[in-house]
């Protein structure tokens, strides 16, 4: 476990796992990451082709509603319980058909209204699969892009400060880390605090890299495969907790092989977690 940019909290530098579970990404080269509209159970707007997922978009109201609801008592129970110290969110994409992992930028009516509105604009009727050609066409892509990223931070630091109200020392977890253009660009810098560090769960080191390659050549990459991820939440310069994670019930994963994987994923931080 990595430690950076601040103090490893004030409960200490261990990472117990708190409650709670929303939504993922992938390694970088992976799967591409999701797409998704504003409703349940509407298309996902994924590469101009529309597909089905029963998925919130981080615009919609709904989806921090429900998030704020929950999260903001279990930091009511962490003022109180101090061996809750926060949260797991994790945010894979288990939804059927799933094409890629939460979030990225979504082309929903509610963010394409609320851009439109901001900037005065006549929004034409546009299929899914020709909102991001006109915004291109339009040369309006790059600021909503901006649009869309401080929509998403300012939703983040409002949670942030709920939270703050009963417990500031209620950490975030995120899962997969190192994480989407959602996790990075949003909830990196409005969840991350000196006095609660976010925690970024990396899922890349569960088991062997290859299924037949020799234990001592898998060990190290996946001490060095953590090395590389590490480096992005270093350049978010943020207070952060990095962890890498182990599971037995992946193939290859025998008892051993864990063991000496747990080791290899310390070494990949130095011997014992830094606390600045």
């Amino acid at each position: 476990m990595a430690v950076g940019g601040g103090r490893a909290g004030d409960r200490g530098g261990d990472l117990r796992e708190g409650i709670g579970v929303l939504a993922e990404d992938k390694v970088p080269g992976g799967e591409p990451h999701a797409v998704v509209t504003g409703l349940v159970l509407e298309p996902s707007l994924v590469a101009g082709v529309r597909l089905e997922q029963p998925l919130w978009s981080p615009n919609a109201d709904e989806f921090w509603d429900w998030t704020e609801k929950y999260i903001v008592e279990y930091a009511k129970m962490s003022a109180e319980n101090r061996h809750l110290m926060g949260v797991f969110l994790d945010y894979e994409n288990y939804a059927p058909g799933r094409t890629g992992n939460l979030y990225s930028l979504s082309y929903d009516d509610v963010i394409l209204r609320k851009f439109a509105g901001a900037r005065g604009l006549d929004l034409p009727e546009l299929d899914g699969a020709a909102r991001k050609p006109w915004l291109d066409e339009q040369g309006l892509h790059e600021a909503f892009e901006a649009f869309q990223v401080a929509h998403w931070r300012e939703r983040c630091r409002h949670l942030r400060q709920r939270v703050d109200e009963h417990d500031p020392t209620f950490q975030f977890c995120i899962y997969p880390a190192p994480g989407t253009p959602f996790m990075i660009q949003a909830t990196y810098p409005e969840w991350a605090t000196p006095r609660a560090p976010i925690i970024l769960a990396d899922a890349s080191t569960y088991g062997r890299p290859a299924r037949y390659l020799p234990e001592r050549e898998s060990l190290e990459r996946n001490r060095q495969l953590l090395i590389e991820r590490l480096q992005t939440a270093k350049d978010a310069a943020v207070p952060f907790i990095y962890a890498g994670g182990i599971d037995p019930v992946v193939r290859g994963a025998d008892p051993e092989f864990c063991g000496k994987n747990a080791v290899a994923i310390t070494s990949a931080f130095g011997v014992r977690a830094r606390t600045t």
